[in-house]
């Protein structure tokens, strides 16, 4: 199917059945359908034009993740107004900063977020958008237009703005999209998977897998907001990578003897040697066209390969332990 901009994707998901977001607030669960954020989402870009704003302006979203963000997002997304996604953890200064440089003059804050006084910007709570539809008048959208400003510093330095069009997301979302469609009839006895988001929307990653990735998988998958993994069945956590947890490193013991040094070396080399040959196997099979094309089977091999990706982990780890008492 033709994917020219974000806004024929749009079309397309909100027409699909089934949920889409469940949501857990801490006091109740909620579920959202497609065809609800396709509602809402049309709701609050008529409110945008009614406030008017126009194609081009900027609306600055402050928030936790919850399912108004993602409505809201693509409401912006209809008329043309550009998301400027920040971190909930944000200081107010930061914020007030990042909007007076982009100039946005609407900014959208959630419920775990401290107050914002800024006097010539408006600001809005995204618990107060409203779940109905709206007849938004059409704006023109080309995929070069721009869709988000993303600041980001890596992992040090001052943040700068990162300008993304609706080309550059397709490039991510279209590649998807495309491999997916090779494992539709192998996939059905597991779906309908559910992912477990706990990275913020602020983030490209965090609203690739809670809105642009599961409306491509069959059957309308939903993606969870952090918070409702007590209520669904949750197939995977998406989250960031971060370092090996820190663990009280144990004390040292004596220096082996030559010969229980030799026969405990042995013993491990071997087991390095067994995994590693499995390791390579099991890329091997990954590789297959045969496996590749039976879902099932390549889950079943991934899966196996994680294990001893994190056995040949220990194992290295006992090789250092060893050469620590080494006689």
């Amino acid at each position: 199917m033709s994917r020219d901009t974000l806004i024929d994707y749009f079309h397309d998901f909100s027409s699909l059945r089934g949920p889409f977001l469940l949501y857990d607030d801490g006091f109740r669960a909620r579920s959202y359908s497609y065809a609800d954020v396709g509602r809402a989402a049309r709701g609050f870009a008529m409110r945008l034009t009614e406030a008017g704003l126009r194609k081009g302006d900027k609306v600055v979203f402050w928030s936790e993740n919850r399912p108004e963000w993602i409505a809201a997002f693509w409401g912006c997304l209809l008329q043309g107004v550009i998301v400027v996604p920040i971190d909930y953890r944000a200081s107010p200064d930061f914020v007030a900063r990042i909007t007076r440089i982009v100039g946005a003059t609407l900014v959208l804050t959630g419920d775990d977020v401290p107050p914002l006084t800024m006097p010539d910007v408006r600001v809005w709570r995204l618990h107060d958008l409203e779940w109905r539809d709206g007849s938004p008048p059409p704006v023109a959208i080309t995929r070069d237009d721009v869709a988000e400003i993303i600041f980001t510093s890596g992992a040090t330095g001052e943040p700068k703005g990162v300008v993304i069009t609706h080309r550059n997301v397709l490039a991510n979302i279209i590649p998807v999209e495309r491999e997916v469609k090779k494992y539709r009839g192998w996939a059905r006895p597991v779906f309908p998977l559910r992912f477990l988001n706990l990275l913020p929307l602020s983030h490209m990653f965090g609203q690739a897998m809670a809105t642009f990735i599961p409306p491509i998988l069959p059957g309308g998958a939903p993606g969870d907001l952090d918070g409702a993994a007590v209520t669904a069945a949750v197939t995977a956590a998406v989250t960031a990578p971060g370092p090996r947890p820190a663990t009280t490193a144990p004390a040292r013991g004596p220096k082996l003897s030559k010969d229980a040094y030799r026969r405990q070396r042995e013993a491990i080399e071997a087991e390095l040697t067994r995994l590693g040959l499995r390791k390579n196997h099991l890329e091997l099979a990954v590789g297959d066209p045969a496996v590749r094309a039976n879902f099932v089977e390549l889950r079943r091999i991934t899966s196996e390969l994680a294990d001893v990706e994190a056995a040949l982990v220990v194992a290295e780890d006992a090789w250092l332990a060893l050469e620590e008492r080494a006689p």
